[in-house]
């Protein structure tokens, strides 16, 4: 199994009878209006609401269905990781492709820089995660 593509954004859709996917806003940086541009390392909580989409593709066409864990760890700009959460996913009998929408209601962050999502995947029954994806995400203090 491989990750297509991730992309950050605001918010998706899809359709319900073409089953197509739109995609919102697209994100790669964010601006925050801080009084003191120091927070001082500590984590803080930011009211954004933004979605992890994925498209996976299953390589095993006559697969009787597989399951996995889907982990995203946050990373900030100093490489410690920020926050992590784990998503169950299902790949359908016989189905080669699969959409993931991972939805994120706030973020912690720790100071200005770049953070990092971390898409990685495990099959259910397995221990070690395979990572398969990247995406950057600018944080800047105004």
């Amino acid at each position: 199994m491989k990750n297509i593509w991730t992309i950050l954004c605001s918010k998706s859709s899809v359709d319900a009878e073409t089953n197509s996917l739109s995609l919102f806003d697209c994100i790669d940086q964010i601006t925050i209006n801080f009084i003191d541009k120091k927070i001082d390392n500590e984590k803080k909580k930011i009211p954004i609401y933004v979605e992890l989409v994925g498209l996976w593709l299953d390589d095993d066409e006559s697969s009787n269905g597989k399951n996995y864990d889907l982990l995203i760890e946050f990373i900030g700009p100093n490489d410690k990781t920020v926050n992590k959460f784990v998503q169950e996913f299902n790949f359908e009998p016989h189905k080669r492709r699969m959409r993931t929408i991972i939805k994120i209601q706030g973020m912690e962050i720790t100071s200005e820089g770049t953070y990092k999502f971390l898409v990685k995947h495990k099959e259910k029954n397995k221990n070690v995660y395979t990572q398969d994806n990247e995406i950057p995400l600018d944080v800047k203090f105004v």
